[in-house]
């Protein structure tokens, strides 16, 4: 299907394959059951989750809105523009997080508030990162798969 560059899209899929978006220049949902998500070209913020599926994320200008990026059983491959300079949170049970950017650090722990009405949350992130100055918050989270961010060369 094609839809005008410029549009903001939620695409969804259930047992029903793979979902592909590429150069719409809007915002980006994506959600897939039993099925890998590829979005390619991106330029703005995008929010990605996919059960039992790779996730792959290709930027063509860095985003300058947080993005979120989630597999339950599946690897996240994400790749940046050179000088990503962005604040990174990576959550996995059982997996690693592999980078090829050689300016990266470890930032200290902070708590997460949330109130969503039945009582106030608190939550531990622990494994936080800074690219380049820090930036926009790019949060990888798996639970069996391995989160691989890269910048082009």
């Amino acid at each position: 299907m094609k839809v005008p560059a410029g549009i903001n899209i939620d695409v969804s899929t259930i047992n029903n394959g793979d979902v592909a978006v590429q150069g719409v220049t809007g915002i980006v949902i994506a959600n897939n059951i039993n099925g890998s998500i590829k979005l390619q070209n991106l330029v703005r913020e995008a929010e990605a989750s996919t059960i039992n599926g790779n996730l792959d994320v290709e930027y063509t200008t860095n985003p300058k809105k947080k993005c979120r990026f989630y597999t339950l059983n599946g690897d996240i491959n994400a790749l940046f523009q050179k000088g990503l300079a962005a604040d990174l949170s990576f959550e996995s049970f059982n997996g690693n997080f592999y980078t090829n950017i050689e300016k990266i650090e470890a930032l200290p722990a902070k708590i997460e508030k949330s109130d969503k009405g039945n009582g106030i949350r608190y939550k531990v992130l622990d494994n936080l990162f800074k690219t380049g100055q820090g930036g926009v918050m790019l949060d990888f989270e798996t639970f069996n798969g391995n989160v691989y961010l890269k910048e082009k060369n």
